[in-house]
């Protein structure tokens, strides 16, 4: 699974990453289908972490700043 770090800011960059993987059928992890704003979000985003096998971190001006 391919965790992917973003920038709520560069939504649009992750979506279309997000859109790749997808097409080709390569399980992820992204904040806005995972995680369940009624349980606790860092322990997700932990386990998140935890199981991926790669993750990708969008480097841009805002995800520094975030």
């Amino acid at each position: 699974m391919i965790f992917i770090s973003y920038s709520w800011l560069d939504r649009p960059i992750a979506t279309s990453l997000l859109d790749m993987l997808e097409a080709q059928r390569i399980p992820h992890w992204i904040d806005n289908e995972q995680v369940d704003l009624r349980r606790p979000v860092k322990q997700q985003i932990l386990l998140g972490l935890s199981q991926a096998s790669a993750v990708v971190y969008l480097d841009t001006s805002a995800s520094r700043i975030s």
